[in-house]
């Protein structure tokens, strides 16, 4: 008997902008909707916390750095069975891009950038309110004093040959969801 291996169309979703910008909530709204599987990096790097434990500024980031890796590992896996999935976080414009290049010379996929941006005072405020309900790990407190620096949406900016769209994330609760919807539909069927 021989087997036929049958070409599955592969498709990223990618959520990416800066902290406090609402990666993760429309993540989570869009994998439900979609029923794709999330690869989310503070999901990853909070559980990563409570495995290895919490420590200072430089602990977070060394820990957000293997976050990034493992992101691209569970993609991999996904892309390797033939699953579509949507990642999200604070990907390194660069370092993004050549790992997505990477994955994409060897699946073939196609990409969706839906890129999360707000004014720099809103992000500031939202990434002030939420230290005390994210995880301790983060230590958002001790990086308060120089967030700011951080929060420019083009930092983060994929800059892929894909699909690309702009969400204004100023305000979730006159959030359009509908072109989002669309697009990510007319992504996910090409």
């Amino acid at each position: 008997m021989k087997l036929m291996m049958m070409s599955v169309p592969r498709h990223v979703v990618i959520v990416s902008g800066p902290p406090a910008s609402g990666k993760t909530t429309l993540a989570k709204r869009l994998a439900a909707d979609f029923s794709l599987p999330l690869i989310a990096k503070d999901g990853i790097k909070e559980a990563l916390f409570e495995t290895l434990g919490t420590g200072d500024r430089e602990w977070s980031q060394r820990l957000g750095r293997g976050s990034f890796a493992l992101i691209w590992h569970f993609l991999e896996v996904e892309l390797a069975v033939g699953r579509s999935a949507l990642v999200e976080g604070n990907f390194d414009a660069d370092h993004g891009a050549a790992e997505l290049t990477r994955l994409r010379r060897r699946f073939g996929f196609k990409a969706l950038q839906l890129h999360c941006r707000a004014p720099a005072e809103v992000l500031y405020q939202r990434y002030e309110r939420r230290i005390t309900d994210r995880h301790p790990g983060h230590v958002d407190k001790q990086r308060l004093a120089d967030i700011r620096e951080h929060l420019d949406p083009d930092r983060y900016l994929l800059p892929l040959p894909d699909d690309l769209l702009i969400v204004d994330t100023t305000s979730f609760d006159s959030l359009d969801y509908s072109p989002i919807h669309e697009a990510l539909r007319h992504h996910l069927d090409s």
